[in-house]
């Protein structure tokens, strides 16, 4: 019930912020270059990289910990901010020499300024982990739509006022500066004034292994930025960007979160295979049941909706937004097994599989290369297609289940997706065919149909699901009102 109420408030949230994040991206595409997005996105991936180092694997190890003392506490919040606090300094003092190796020297600039956001970061990890373990995550979505809200604004404001790729830079310090404060408020959370190794062992015995997957699956996912970066150029990392920002908002806003109120819910049942397996198929069919049509139909739909949001000066990147919706849709469930090996305390899989995927990333970037940025896309995009099943197999392995049960939960949302895309395409092309100048007729009216269709096509082959789904909602409804 717990679970349920939380995936009810993080689902409630993650389109609210979705939302706000659209909105403001939009607004930010009229007024900036795809130069200033490539550049701040470089900018970005950098500073992640070394988030991902700095974080210790301490989020997971915590939540993952059957039980969490004050002390254990007080210690991974200061070891957060000791390793956060320093990475922030190496990262000022050393942003001239990234800006050289990347070949931009206002990239280094851009860097030096992001570095504030670490400290930030180092703060924010226990408290987390405090409101995730509680499920309390009715806290942790308004903290994030506040600081979304906020922070656009800002980016917005200063956008309009010519500040360019600094408009950026600003808005994401500022929302991850509101993030950590109201973690804090709402966790409630003071540490004392102790740091102890011996206590925390477990945590960090168990964060390194974290770490060392997420660090390779890093670069595995953010592979395509640097090379791209590097070698094409900041324009056209900027469509990149864009595209990448559109059609991975799904994973980023739905699964991500999702995942994170399942993981301490399969740790909770980690010992019981025929649960967990059950869960965890049910859990993949409903994410797809979301991100898949709106994936498949935005790539259908992707002249006109790079026309009527972003604006003309954006439509070199329609082919990639095409290339990176249809990757999305791997992406936006792919991303759910990492839940499912935390729970199972195989982080070290995970691990050794960063590295088979970091392989196949440079090798796709790198031959897809050949033919500009498109070719790059669908070069990232194939080595996620060749290698993605593979990590499915071996993660159902652990609860007893192969990689057809896993399929068979996606099927009834790939086929009433396709359809719905494929009616939202036609729609699309006979109006703009017989008038080029209603894009925006065009686009609500090919999104429409496909909506209709899909959801007839959804409640004709998986009305089970859908009832399932309304009678949970009930249930929680009824709980929150008992509550209130």
């Amino acid at each position: 019930m717990k679970a349920s109420t939380g995936a009810a408030w993080s689902f409630g949230g993650s389109i609210c912020t979705a939302i706000i994040n659209f909105i403001v991206l939009a607004i930010l595409a009229r007024l900036l270059n795809p130069e200033s997005f490539g550049l701040f996105a470089l900018a970005v991936v950098v500073i992640q990289f070394f988030s991902e180092l700095s974080e210790l694997g301490l989020l997971p190890g915590i939540i993952q910990t059957k039980q969490v003392t004050e002390e254990k506490l007080s210690s991974c919040f200061w070891l957060s901010m000791l390793a956060r606090g320093g990475l922030a300094a190496a990262v000022y003092f050393a942003a001239p020499l990234i800006g050289f190796t990347l070949r931009s020297e206002k990239l280094g600039v851009v860097v030096s300024i992001l570095g504030l956001a670490l400290i930030f970061d180092g703060a924010t990890t226990v408290p987390l982990a405090v409101l995730q373990r509680a499920l309390r995550f009715k806290e942790i979505i308004i903290a994030e739509i506040i600081a979304a809200a906020v922070s656009g604004f800002t980016a917005v404001l200063f956008a309009y006022h010519g500040l360019g790729v600094f408009s950026l830079v600003l808005g994401f310090i500022i929302q991850r500066l509101l993030k950590c404060l109201l973690f804090i408020l709402f966790a409630a959370y003071r540490p004392r004034f102790t740091l102890r190794f011996k206590e925390i062992k477990g945590i960090l015995d168990f964060g390194a292994k974290v770490t060392g997957e997420r660090i390779v699956n890093f670069f595995a996912q953010r592979a395509d930025y640097l090379l791209i970066g590097r070698y094409i150029g900041a324009a056209s990392l900027g469509y990149y960007s864009l595209s990448s920002e559109v059609s991975t908002t799904p994973q980023k806003r739905f699964s991500m979160v999702i995942s994170r109120v399942t993981l301490p819910v399969y740790c909770k049942v980690r010992d019981e295979n025929e649960r967990l397996a059950s869960a965890y198929l049910k859990v993949v069919g409903h994410v797809a049941s979301v991100t898949f049509p709106l994936l498949l139909c935005c790539a259908a739909v992707a002249p006109e909706l790079v026309r009527v949001v972003f604006g003309e000066k954006w439509l070199p990147a329609v082919p990639l937004l095409r290339i990176l919706c249809i990757l999305g849709c791997l992406k936006s469930v792919g991303s759910l097994v990492g839940s499912l090996l935390y729970a199972k305390g195989r982080a070290d899989i995970g691990f050794k599989w960063s590295f088979v995927m970091l392989t196949g990333t440079v090798i796709g970037v790198l031959i897809g290369m050949q033919w500009g940025i498109v070719g790059a896309a669908a070069g990232y995009s194939a080595s996620f297609f060749i290698l993605g099943p593979i990590i499915q197999a071996i993660a159902l392995k652990l609860v007893e289940q192969g990689l057809l049960a896993y399929v068979r939960s996606l099927l009834p949302a790939l086929f009433a997706s396709t359809v719905a895309a494929g009616t939202s395409w036609i729609v699309d092309s006979i109006i703009m065919a017989n008038n080029s100048d209603r894009a925006l007729l065009a686009l609500f009216c090919a999104l429409a149909s496909g909506a209709v269709v899909y959801v007839l096509l959804y409640f004709i082959f998986n009305k089970k699901n859908i009832l399932e789904l309304l009678d949970v909602g009930k249930t929680i409804f009824r709980t929150v009102s008992a509550r209130s």
